[in-house]
């Protein structure tokens, strides 16, 4: 499970606080792209050291792998969330 200090990471490198958890204990992360206004959600296995490592080739690339790499989080119609 990703820690609150990456999450805090992610925030500080992205200039940003759309990164959170989907439900307190729950384990998912979700993140925002704030410019396009998508959400991507992670999984509940994903470890500090693979979330870790995503914001270092992020910085190498130069763009935000995570909204390439976790699934485009779509709410399904009808339901309350």
């Amino acid at each position: 499970m990703v820690s609150i200090d990456s999450i805090k990471k992610y925030r500080k490198v992205f200039n940003t606080r759309s990164c959170a958890y989907n439900e307190p204990g729950y384990g998912e992360v979700i993140v925002t792209d704030d410019e396009h206004h998508v959400s991507y959600i992670g999984t509940r296995k994903e470890t500090d050291e693979e979330f870790l490592d995503r914001i270092e080739r992020s910085l190498k690339a130069g763009r935000n792998l995570f909204y390439e790499e976790y699934q485009k989080l779509v709410y399904e119609e009808g339901w309350i969330y």
